[in-house]
Formats: structure tokens, C-alpha cells, sequence
């Protein structure tokens, strides 16, 4: 790839990760143009909501400062849960919830009705590396293969190939991570945001 295109300079893969979010548990076969003319103004929300928003526009992203030990888990946590308050206005049918979870608990997730939102460190081994520390969205998982399957916002600067369809939860992904992987070395634990959907009562 010759050309810059959005995302070279910028941090924005959690906003990114949580629109996946959104868009997998919404309209996964809606295309991504489509999907962002229909919710352009939960993405304006989203945006007046984030912190430190210059460390995201300079490419710092999530790293709020020397404190991100004492304050930045609960810092993302809070953003997280602000951004999914903001898809859940006006939304008379579905509820979107984030709640944190364990690693362990990850294998242990019902994809059918549930994506998850993660921080990977730069060493993580992915299908297509080279992410550096990066948000993602884990759509499903195919046991066959032993593998997550992954949502990102930056593989397609890396990898040109054309987007696989899951084949349980009618999702798309662009890249995975197998199973043996996935440890707590290669992730921050602390990231592991679980966003379940479910009808809203009449």
C-alpha cells in the first residue's frame, strides 16, 4: 500500500473495537459504509465522550499517562460503558451491556448473543501480526480450527486479502488468534469487556 489512509497516524482502535462491537451484534451483513451512514450520530456522540481525546488523534490511543496502572483500567471501563449508553438511546428493541470478564471466562462465551472487546499487546501472535498494542473485537471462535475470531480496524492495512464470513454467527472477521495464544502474557487482563445484546421488554 503507497497511499496514508485513515488510521496510519491515529489510536482510534477502541472506538473502532466498540463500533465492531455494535455493528456484529446489530447488522453484521450491513456494509461498513452503509452501517456508518445509519449511526453517524452515535459516532459524534462517541467521540464528544472520549478522554484525552488529542492521545487518541496523535496515535498515543488509550494510554492516558504515567497513572494508566492506578486509573486507566477504570478510565476505559467508564468510556466503554458510556459509549454502549449512547447506542442503547433510542433503541427500543435491543439492550447492548458491557461487564468485565476473566480470560478463563472467555472460552466460556455464548458468540451467538455476545462479542468481546480486548486490548492485545504488541507480542500477541495473530493470523496477520505486526498490530502493535491494539484494540480488537473477538466476534466468535471456531473450535475446529482453535481459534478467536477477530474484528480489527487496522488489518487491512497489513492484509489486503477479503473478509471471511463466520459460519455460526453470520459475522465477519479479518484476522484470528488461536486458542493457545491467547494468554494473559500477550493481552492486558484488565482490557476483557464483554458486550452481550438481548431483546428489550414490551
Amino acid at each position: 500500500m503507497k497511499i496514508l489512509t485513515q488510521g496510519i497516524f491515529d489510536g482510534f482502535c477502541l472506538h473502532y473495537s466498540i463500533f465492531n462491537a455494535f455493528k456484529a451484534l446489530n447488522s453484521p451483513s450491513s456494509s461498513a459504509i452503509e452501517f456508518s451512514a445509519n449511526h453517524l450520530t452515535k459516532w459524534e456522540k462517541m467521540i464528544g465522550l472520549s478522554p484525552s481525546l488529542q492521545s487518541f488523534a496523535s496515535g498515543e490511543g488509550s494510554d492516558f499517562g504515567p497513572l494508566r496502572d492506578v486509573t486507566d483500567v477504570q478510565v476505559k471501563r467508564n468510556f466503554i460503558a458510556s459509549c454502549f449508553n449512547v447506542v442503547n438511546e433510542k433503541n427500543l428493541k435491543k439492550d447492548y451491556r458491557p461487564s468485565s470478564i476473566s480470560l478463563d471466562d472467555l472460552w466460556d462465551v455464548d458468540f451467538q448473543s455476545a462479542v468481546v472487546i480486548l486490548c492485545l499487546q504488541e507480542n500477541a501472535i495473530l493470523e496477520h501480526p505486526d498490530l502493535g498494542d491494539h484494540w480488537v473485537t473477538i466476534i466468535g471462535k471456531d473450535d475446529e480450527t482453535e481459534r478467536f475470531l477477530i474484528a480489527c480496524s487496522y488489518t487491512p492495512h497489513l492484509h489486503n486479502d477479503t473478509e471471511e464470513k463466520d459460519a455460526v454467527t453470520k459475522r465477519f472477521f479479518n484476522n484470528s488468534i488461536r486458542y493457545a495464544e491467547l494468554q494473559v502474557t500477550c493481552i492486558y487482563p484488565e482490557s476483557i469487556q464483554l458486550i452481550e445484546v438481548s431483546n428489550r421488554k414490551s
